[in-house]
């Protein structure tokens, strides 16, 4: 996960300043859905596998189930969230007052 980060900064940076800025802003936000995606990963697996262990298949496609469901669900939260930023942010012309060179 960090390695991918950092190839990602390397390539980003020599493509050049502008998009290494425009990344570097967004990152918060890459790292915050990111952690979103492996908190619902992690805690998923973790229940699926003592519902497996316990030998209860009905409970692990249960628990498949509602993964999948609470993955659309969060998905569509954050969709609807970034949609609306997006338009906020370009009504105020995108908050960008000067150009890095």
């Amino acid at each position: 996960m960090i390695l991918a980060s950092m190839i990602e900064t390397i390539y980003i940076g020599i493509l050049g300043a502008k998009e290494l800025a425009a990344y570097s802003f967004m990152f918060p936000v890459i790292m915050a859905l990111t952690s979103i995606s492996m908190g619902v990963g992690i805690g998923a697996s973790s229940l699926i596998a003592r519902a497996e262990g316990e030998g209860d298949r009905e409970q692990v496609k249960r628990l498949a189930t509602h993964t999948v469901f609470l993955t659309l669900a969060l998905t569509l939260v954050l969709h609807i969230i970034a949609a609306a930023a997006a338009a906020a942010a370009a009504a105020r012309g995108g908050g960008a007052t000067a150009v890095i060179a």
